[in-house]
């Protein structure tokens, strides 16, 4: 029992130091983690040796598609459904169009009915919040894609780099910050 208890220890402690990084500098030494404050950092690891700064854009650029199913067409001649050639047939039915944002269906609309929240193809139902495959499997291909992209304002971000000079003989050890927070321990 008893080293069945020591060896669980050490596998938890093990664990729990390869989410870790042990900084030995002039300024103090102790382990640090990913999600520790800038605070907590400096007081365990001391003054960076450099640091640098930057934000990140509040603007980012969304690409949409607009996947456009023609309306089902009638063969005239034994009533059949298909798609294709105009020679001989008359359209019936709507046309639907499908808005995919980051291979996400987030808007369905029919020319007849307006926007729906769902639409029946030959494969199944659709609705929003599908992704691009279920709808190609449920509807198959598009008559038509229109691809557009739109600017969307998004939280900028503060990063924060610190480097750490251990020693003469060693890179750097640059730790980077988001908000405050170490994300990422690293050698430069």
């Amino acid at each position: 029992m008893k080293k069945l208890l020591a060896l669980s220890t050490l596998l938890i402690a093990t664990t729990a130091q390869a989410a870790s990084f042990y900084c030995s500098t002039q300024g103090g030494n102790g382990y640090v983690n990913t999600g520790d404050s800038m605070q907590k950092v400096q007081a365990t690891c001391g003054n960076p040796t450099s640091t640098s700064q930057q934000q990140t854009s509040n603007v980012m650029q969304q690409q949409i598609q607009t996947w456009i199913y023609a309306p089902r067409i009638l063969n005239n001649t034994n009533n059949n459904s298909i798609y294709g050639s105009q020679s001989n047939i008359n359209n019936q039915g709507p046309s639907v169009s499908f808005q995919v944002i980051n291979n996400q269906v987030t808007a369905i609309s029919s020319s007849q009915q307006g926007q729906v929240k769902q639409w029946n193809c030959p494969g199944g139902t659709v609705g929003v919040g599908a992704n691009a495959n279920q709808l190609a499997n449920a509807c198959g291909q598009p008559t038509t894609v229109n691809n557009n992209s739109q600017q969307v304002s998004v939280q900028p971000h503060n990063i924060v780099y610190w480097s750490y000079q251990v020693n003469q003989y060693s890179k750097p050890i640059v730790m980077q910050f988001q908000d405050g927070y170490l994300v990422q321990v690293g050698q430069q």
